[in-house]
C-alpha cells in the first residue's frame, strides 16, 4: 500500500472517535485500544486509555513504517525496528493492521 493508499483508507474505515485494539506482530492483540480521535491536516490524532492529551501522529511516521511493514507483519523484523522509525510504534502498527483487513 502506498501513503496516499493508506491515508484514503483511513479516512473511509477509521471514523471519529474509533478505537482501535493494539496489536504487534509477535503477541497479536493486546488489551489496551486507543480512540483515534480524526485524520486530517497530515496527523493522525489519536488518545490512549487513560490519557487525557492527544498525540499527532504525522503521516511521514506511517510512509516509514510502511517500507517495513511486509517484513514487520510477516514477523521477520521486530518492533524495535519500526520504534526506530517513529514515536508511536504500537499505534501505527494497529492502525495498520486494522486496515488490512477487510
Amino acid at each position: 500500500m502506498t501513503l496516499e493508499e493508506v491515508w484514503n483508507l483511513l479516512k473511509k474505515r477509521i471514523k471519529p472517535d474509533t478505537p482501535v485494539q493494539t496489536w504487534t506482530a509477535d503477541q497479536g492483540y493486546g488489551e489496551d485500544k486507543f480512540i483515534v480521535v480524526a485524520a486530517k491536516g497530515g496527523f493522525v490524532h489519536v488518545v490512549s486509555a487513560g490519557d487525557e492529551k492527544t498525540q499527532k501522529i504525522p503521516d511521514e511516521d506511517f510512509a516509514k513504517v510502511l517500507g517495513l511493514w511486509d517484513d514487520y507483519a510477516g514477523g521477520k523484523l521486530p518492533l524495535a525496528k519500526v520504534a526506530a522509525q517513529t514515536k508511536f510504534p504500537a499505534h501505527v502498527v494497529s492502525i495498520l493492521h486494522s486496515l488490512e483487513k477487510p
